[in-house]
This record gives C-alpha cells, structure tokens and sequence, in this order.
C-alpha cells in the first residue's frame, strides 16, 4: 500500500514581501538566491532562504535559521551568515572578521566587553514567527539583546515582525525586563502553533493501538505496540513506537526515556483522528527531523521487519559475593 506521508509546512520562497521598513537598502532589487559568506541586509524571502539552513535542534521543527553577528567594534555591522557553511558563528569570525585563530571565542558569550553579539534569526514556518535567538548559555544584556534586535530589524524585510525568543530560564527572566521595543514570544507561543514535533527519531513498526493515559493501566502493551495517546504518561512500558497529542517539552521524563530505549516518539495534534482510520492494523513508522511517515503493511511484512532488526540483549552481570 501507498505510505500516508507527512512534510512539515514547506518554506513558501514564492511569497511577496513589502520592503516597508529598514531604509533604502532593502528597497533595492532582491538579488538572486546565490548564498554569500555574509549578508549586510536581507532584502526579500530569497536572501533570507540562501543563507538559511534548518536548525540543528528539530525540538520545534519546521523552521529555518540563519546565524546572526553584530560586530560592536566595526559600527555594530550586521552580519547574515551563510549558515550552511558556517553553522558555527567562531568560523566566520576567524575567516572575515579578522578574529584570531587561537583567540578565546567563549568569551564572546560571556563577557560584558565581547565584540560580538551572537545569535540567530529563526522562521517557525506554522506559527508564522521570527524569532531572534542567543545560544541558552549567552549571558547577554538586555541593552546587548536591544542593540542587537534594533539593527537586525532594521537591516532585514521581516524586520517588524521579529521577537525575541529566550531559550534558557535566565535570559527568560531577564526578558521581562527589556524595552518596549523589543518584543518576545515563549516557547509556549511558538508549540502552540506547530502541529507535529518529532522527539525522538528512527524508524518502527508495529500494531496500532489507540487509548488515553487514563487507561494505559488496563492496556497489554509490548514492544511490537504503536501505541497513540492524547497525552505522554510516565507508567508507559516499552513499545515499539509512541504517538501523543500534547507537545512536550524535550527533556520531558517521557521523550528521555524514549530517547534511551530508543523508541521513535511523535507529537501530532489530533493523534487518535489521524491514526484512527489503522486502528488495530499493522503499519511502519518513521519518524525524521521534519517529517513523518506511516505506511500499512502485513504481519508478515512487519514479522520481517522485526527479524531484520532484533531488540537488542540485555545482559545483568552476575552478583558477586566474593
């Protein structure tokens, strides 16, 4: 049978976008989708896409990011890295910026008087948000986090609409505190828009069981179980595989665990509408960074599949009672 496939909202590089703040610069004609080393301005969706790669944290998928730097010591210049080649901010440094090779670039993150301000700039495709985003460990200011966020917005087309995430519960508290120019948006904001959130990833198949976290206790549940809940529950056993209604944060007790074992772990909304039409029948599923996958197949197909992929053997070493 033909797989139902899922891709997460695909990045629309067609849209138009009205240039209406930021100055002259973005006034100019949008250039080719060519990436650069660097970008002083994004003028439309296609320089943003050409510098853009996806995030290597799929913990809020479907979104795009390009790593950001604000150079403190050349005129606080805006910096658009080209993010594939240069996903980490201290290459570019070193390359472009005349940052020494054997310089400690740590202090970059840290330091009251650092040269830089790192960060990125991130488009959460579902929720429709830019959010502009510091490494959770950054100990930012907010004047460092308002300087940076004013000549980000002004140098880009989305420049309007961009907020400021925190990504760590320090910068959280000290978010509370910038100016009113500077707008924020939580995590909380940004799952409630997204409707799939893949956890933990790989591949499984299995029966498709549909029950609720209520009534896991009477359920029989082993390891050839697909097993969708409404919510995650911390008295689940280990399974084949777990669908859940209720986004989850990623170090939540039940995506660590599943993490462990490792048992593929999806967040969809509407889990049990989705998956009801396979209740009780044999499927695979496949669970990537940005997309999913659930296909039909036999019990043999799926007896196949398990010999093809043995659980793996668990050994107690013995007690020793010297």
């Amino acid at each position: 049978m033909h797989p139902f496939r899922f891709l997460l909202p695909a990045y629309l590089l067609l849209l138009v976008f009205a240039a209406g703040c930021g100055g002259p610069d973005l006034r100019r004609l949008c250039e080719p989708g060519t990436p650069l080393p660097s970008r002083r301005v994004l003028r439309c969706a296609a320089e943003f896409s050409a510098q853009a790669a996806r995030p290597m944290d799929s913990a809020l998928p479907g979104a795009f990011t390009i790593k950001t730097i604000v150079d403190q010591a050349n005129g606080d210049a805006v910096h658009f890295l080209d993010t594939n080649a240069y996903p980490v901010h201290r290459t570019f440094a070193v390359d472009h910026l005349g940052f020494p090779p054997d310089g400690p670039f740590v202090n970059e993150y840290f330091y009251p008087q650092r040269r830089f301000l790192l960060g990125s700039v991130t488009y959460y495709e579902e929720p429709d948000i830019w959010a502009y985003e510091l490494a959770p460990y950054d100990t930012a200011s907010n004047e460092m986090i308002a300087l940076a966020m004013r000549r980000l917005a002004v140098a880009a087309f989305f420049g309007r609409a961009l907020r400021f995430h925190p990504t760590s519960a320090a910068q959280e508290q000290r978010a509370a505190e910038l100016p009113a120019d500077v707008p924020v948006v939580t995590t909380e904001a940004l799952q409630a828009g997204i409707s799939c959130q893949p956890l933990t990833l790989g591949e499984t198949c299995g029966r498709v069981h549909i029950t609720t976290a209520a009534n896991l206790p009477f359920s029989l549940l082993g390891p050839r179980d697909l097993v969708v809940l409404d919510r995650a529950s911390n008295d689940l056993v280990a399974i084949g595989g777990l669908v859940v209604a209720e986004v989850q944060m990623p170090l939540a007790d039940a995506n660590l665990r599943a993490s462990r074992r490792p048992t593929p772990f999806l967040v969809l909304r509407d889990a049990s509408e989705v998956f009801a039409p396979l209740f009780n029948q044999w499927v695979c599923l496949t669970v990537g960074a940005f997309d999913w996958q659930v296909t039909p197949v036999t019990e043999d197909e799926a007896d196949a599949w398990f010999a093809a992929h043995p659980l793996p053997v668990v050994t107690v070493p013995s007690l020793d009672l010297t």
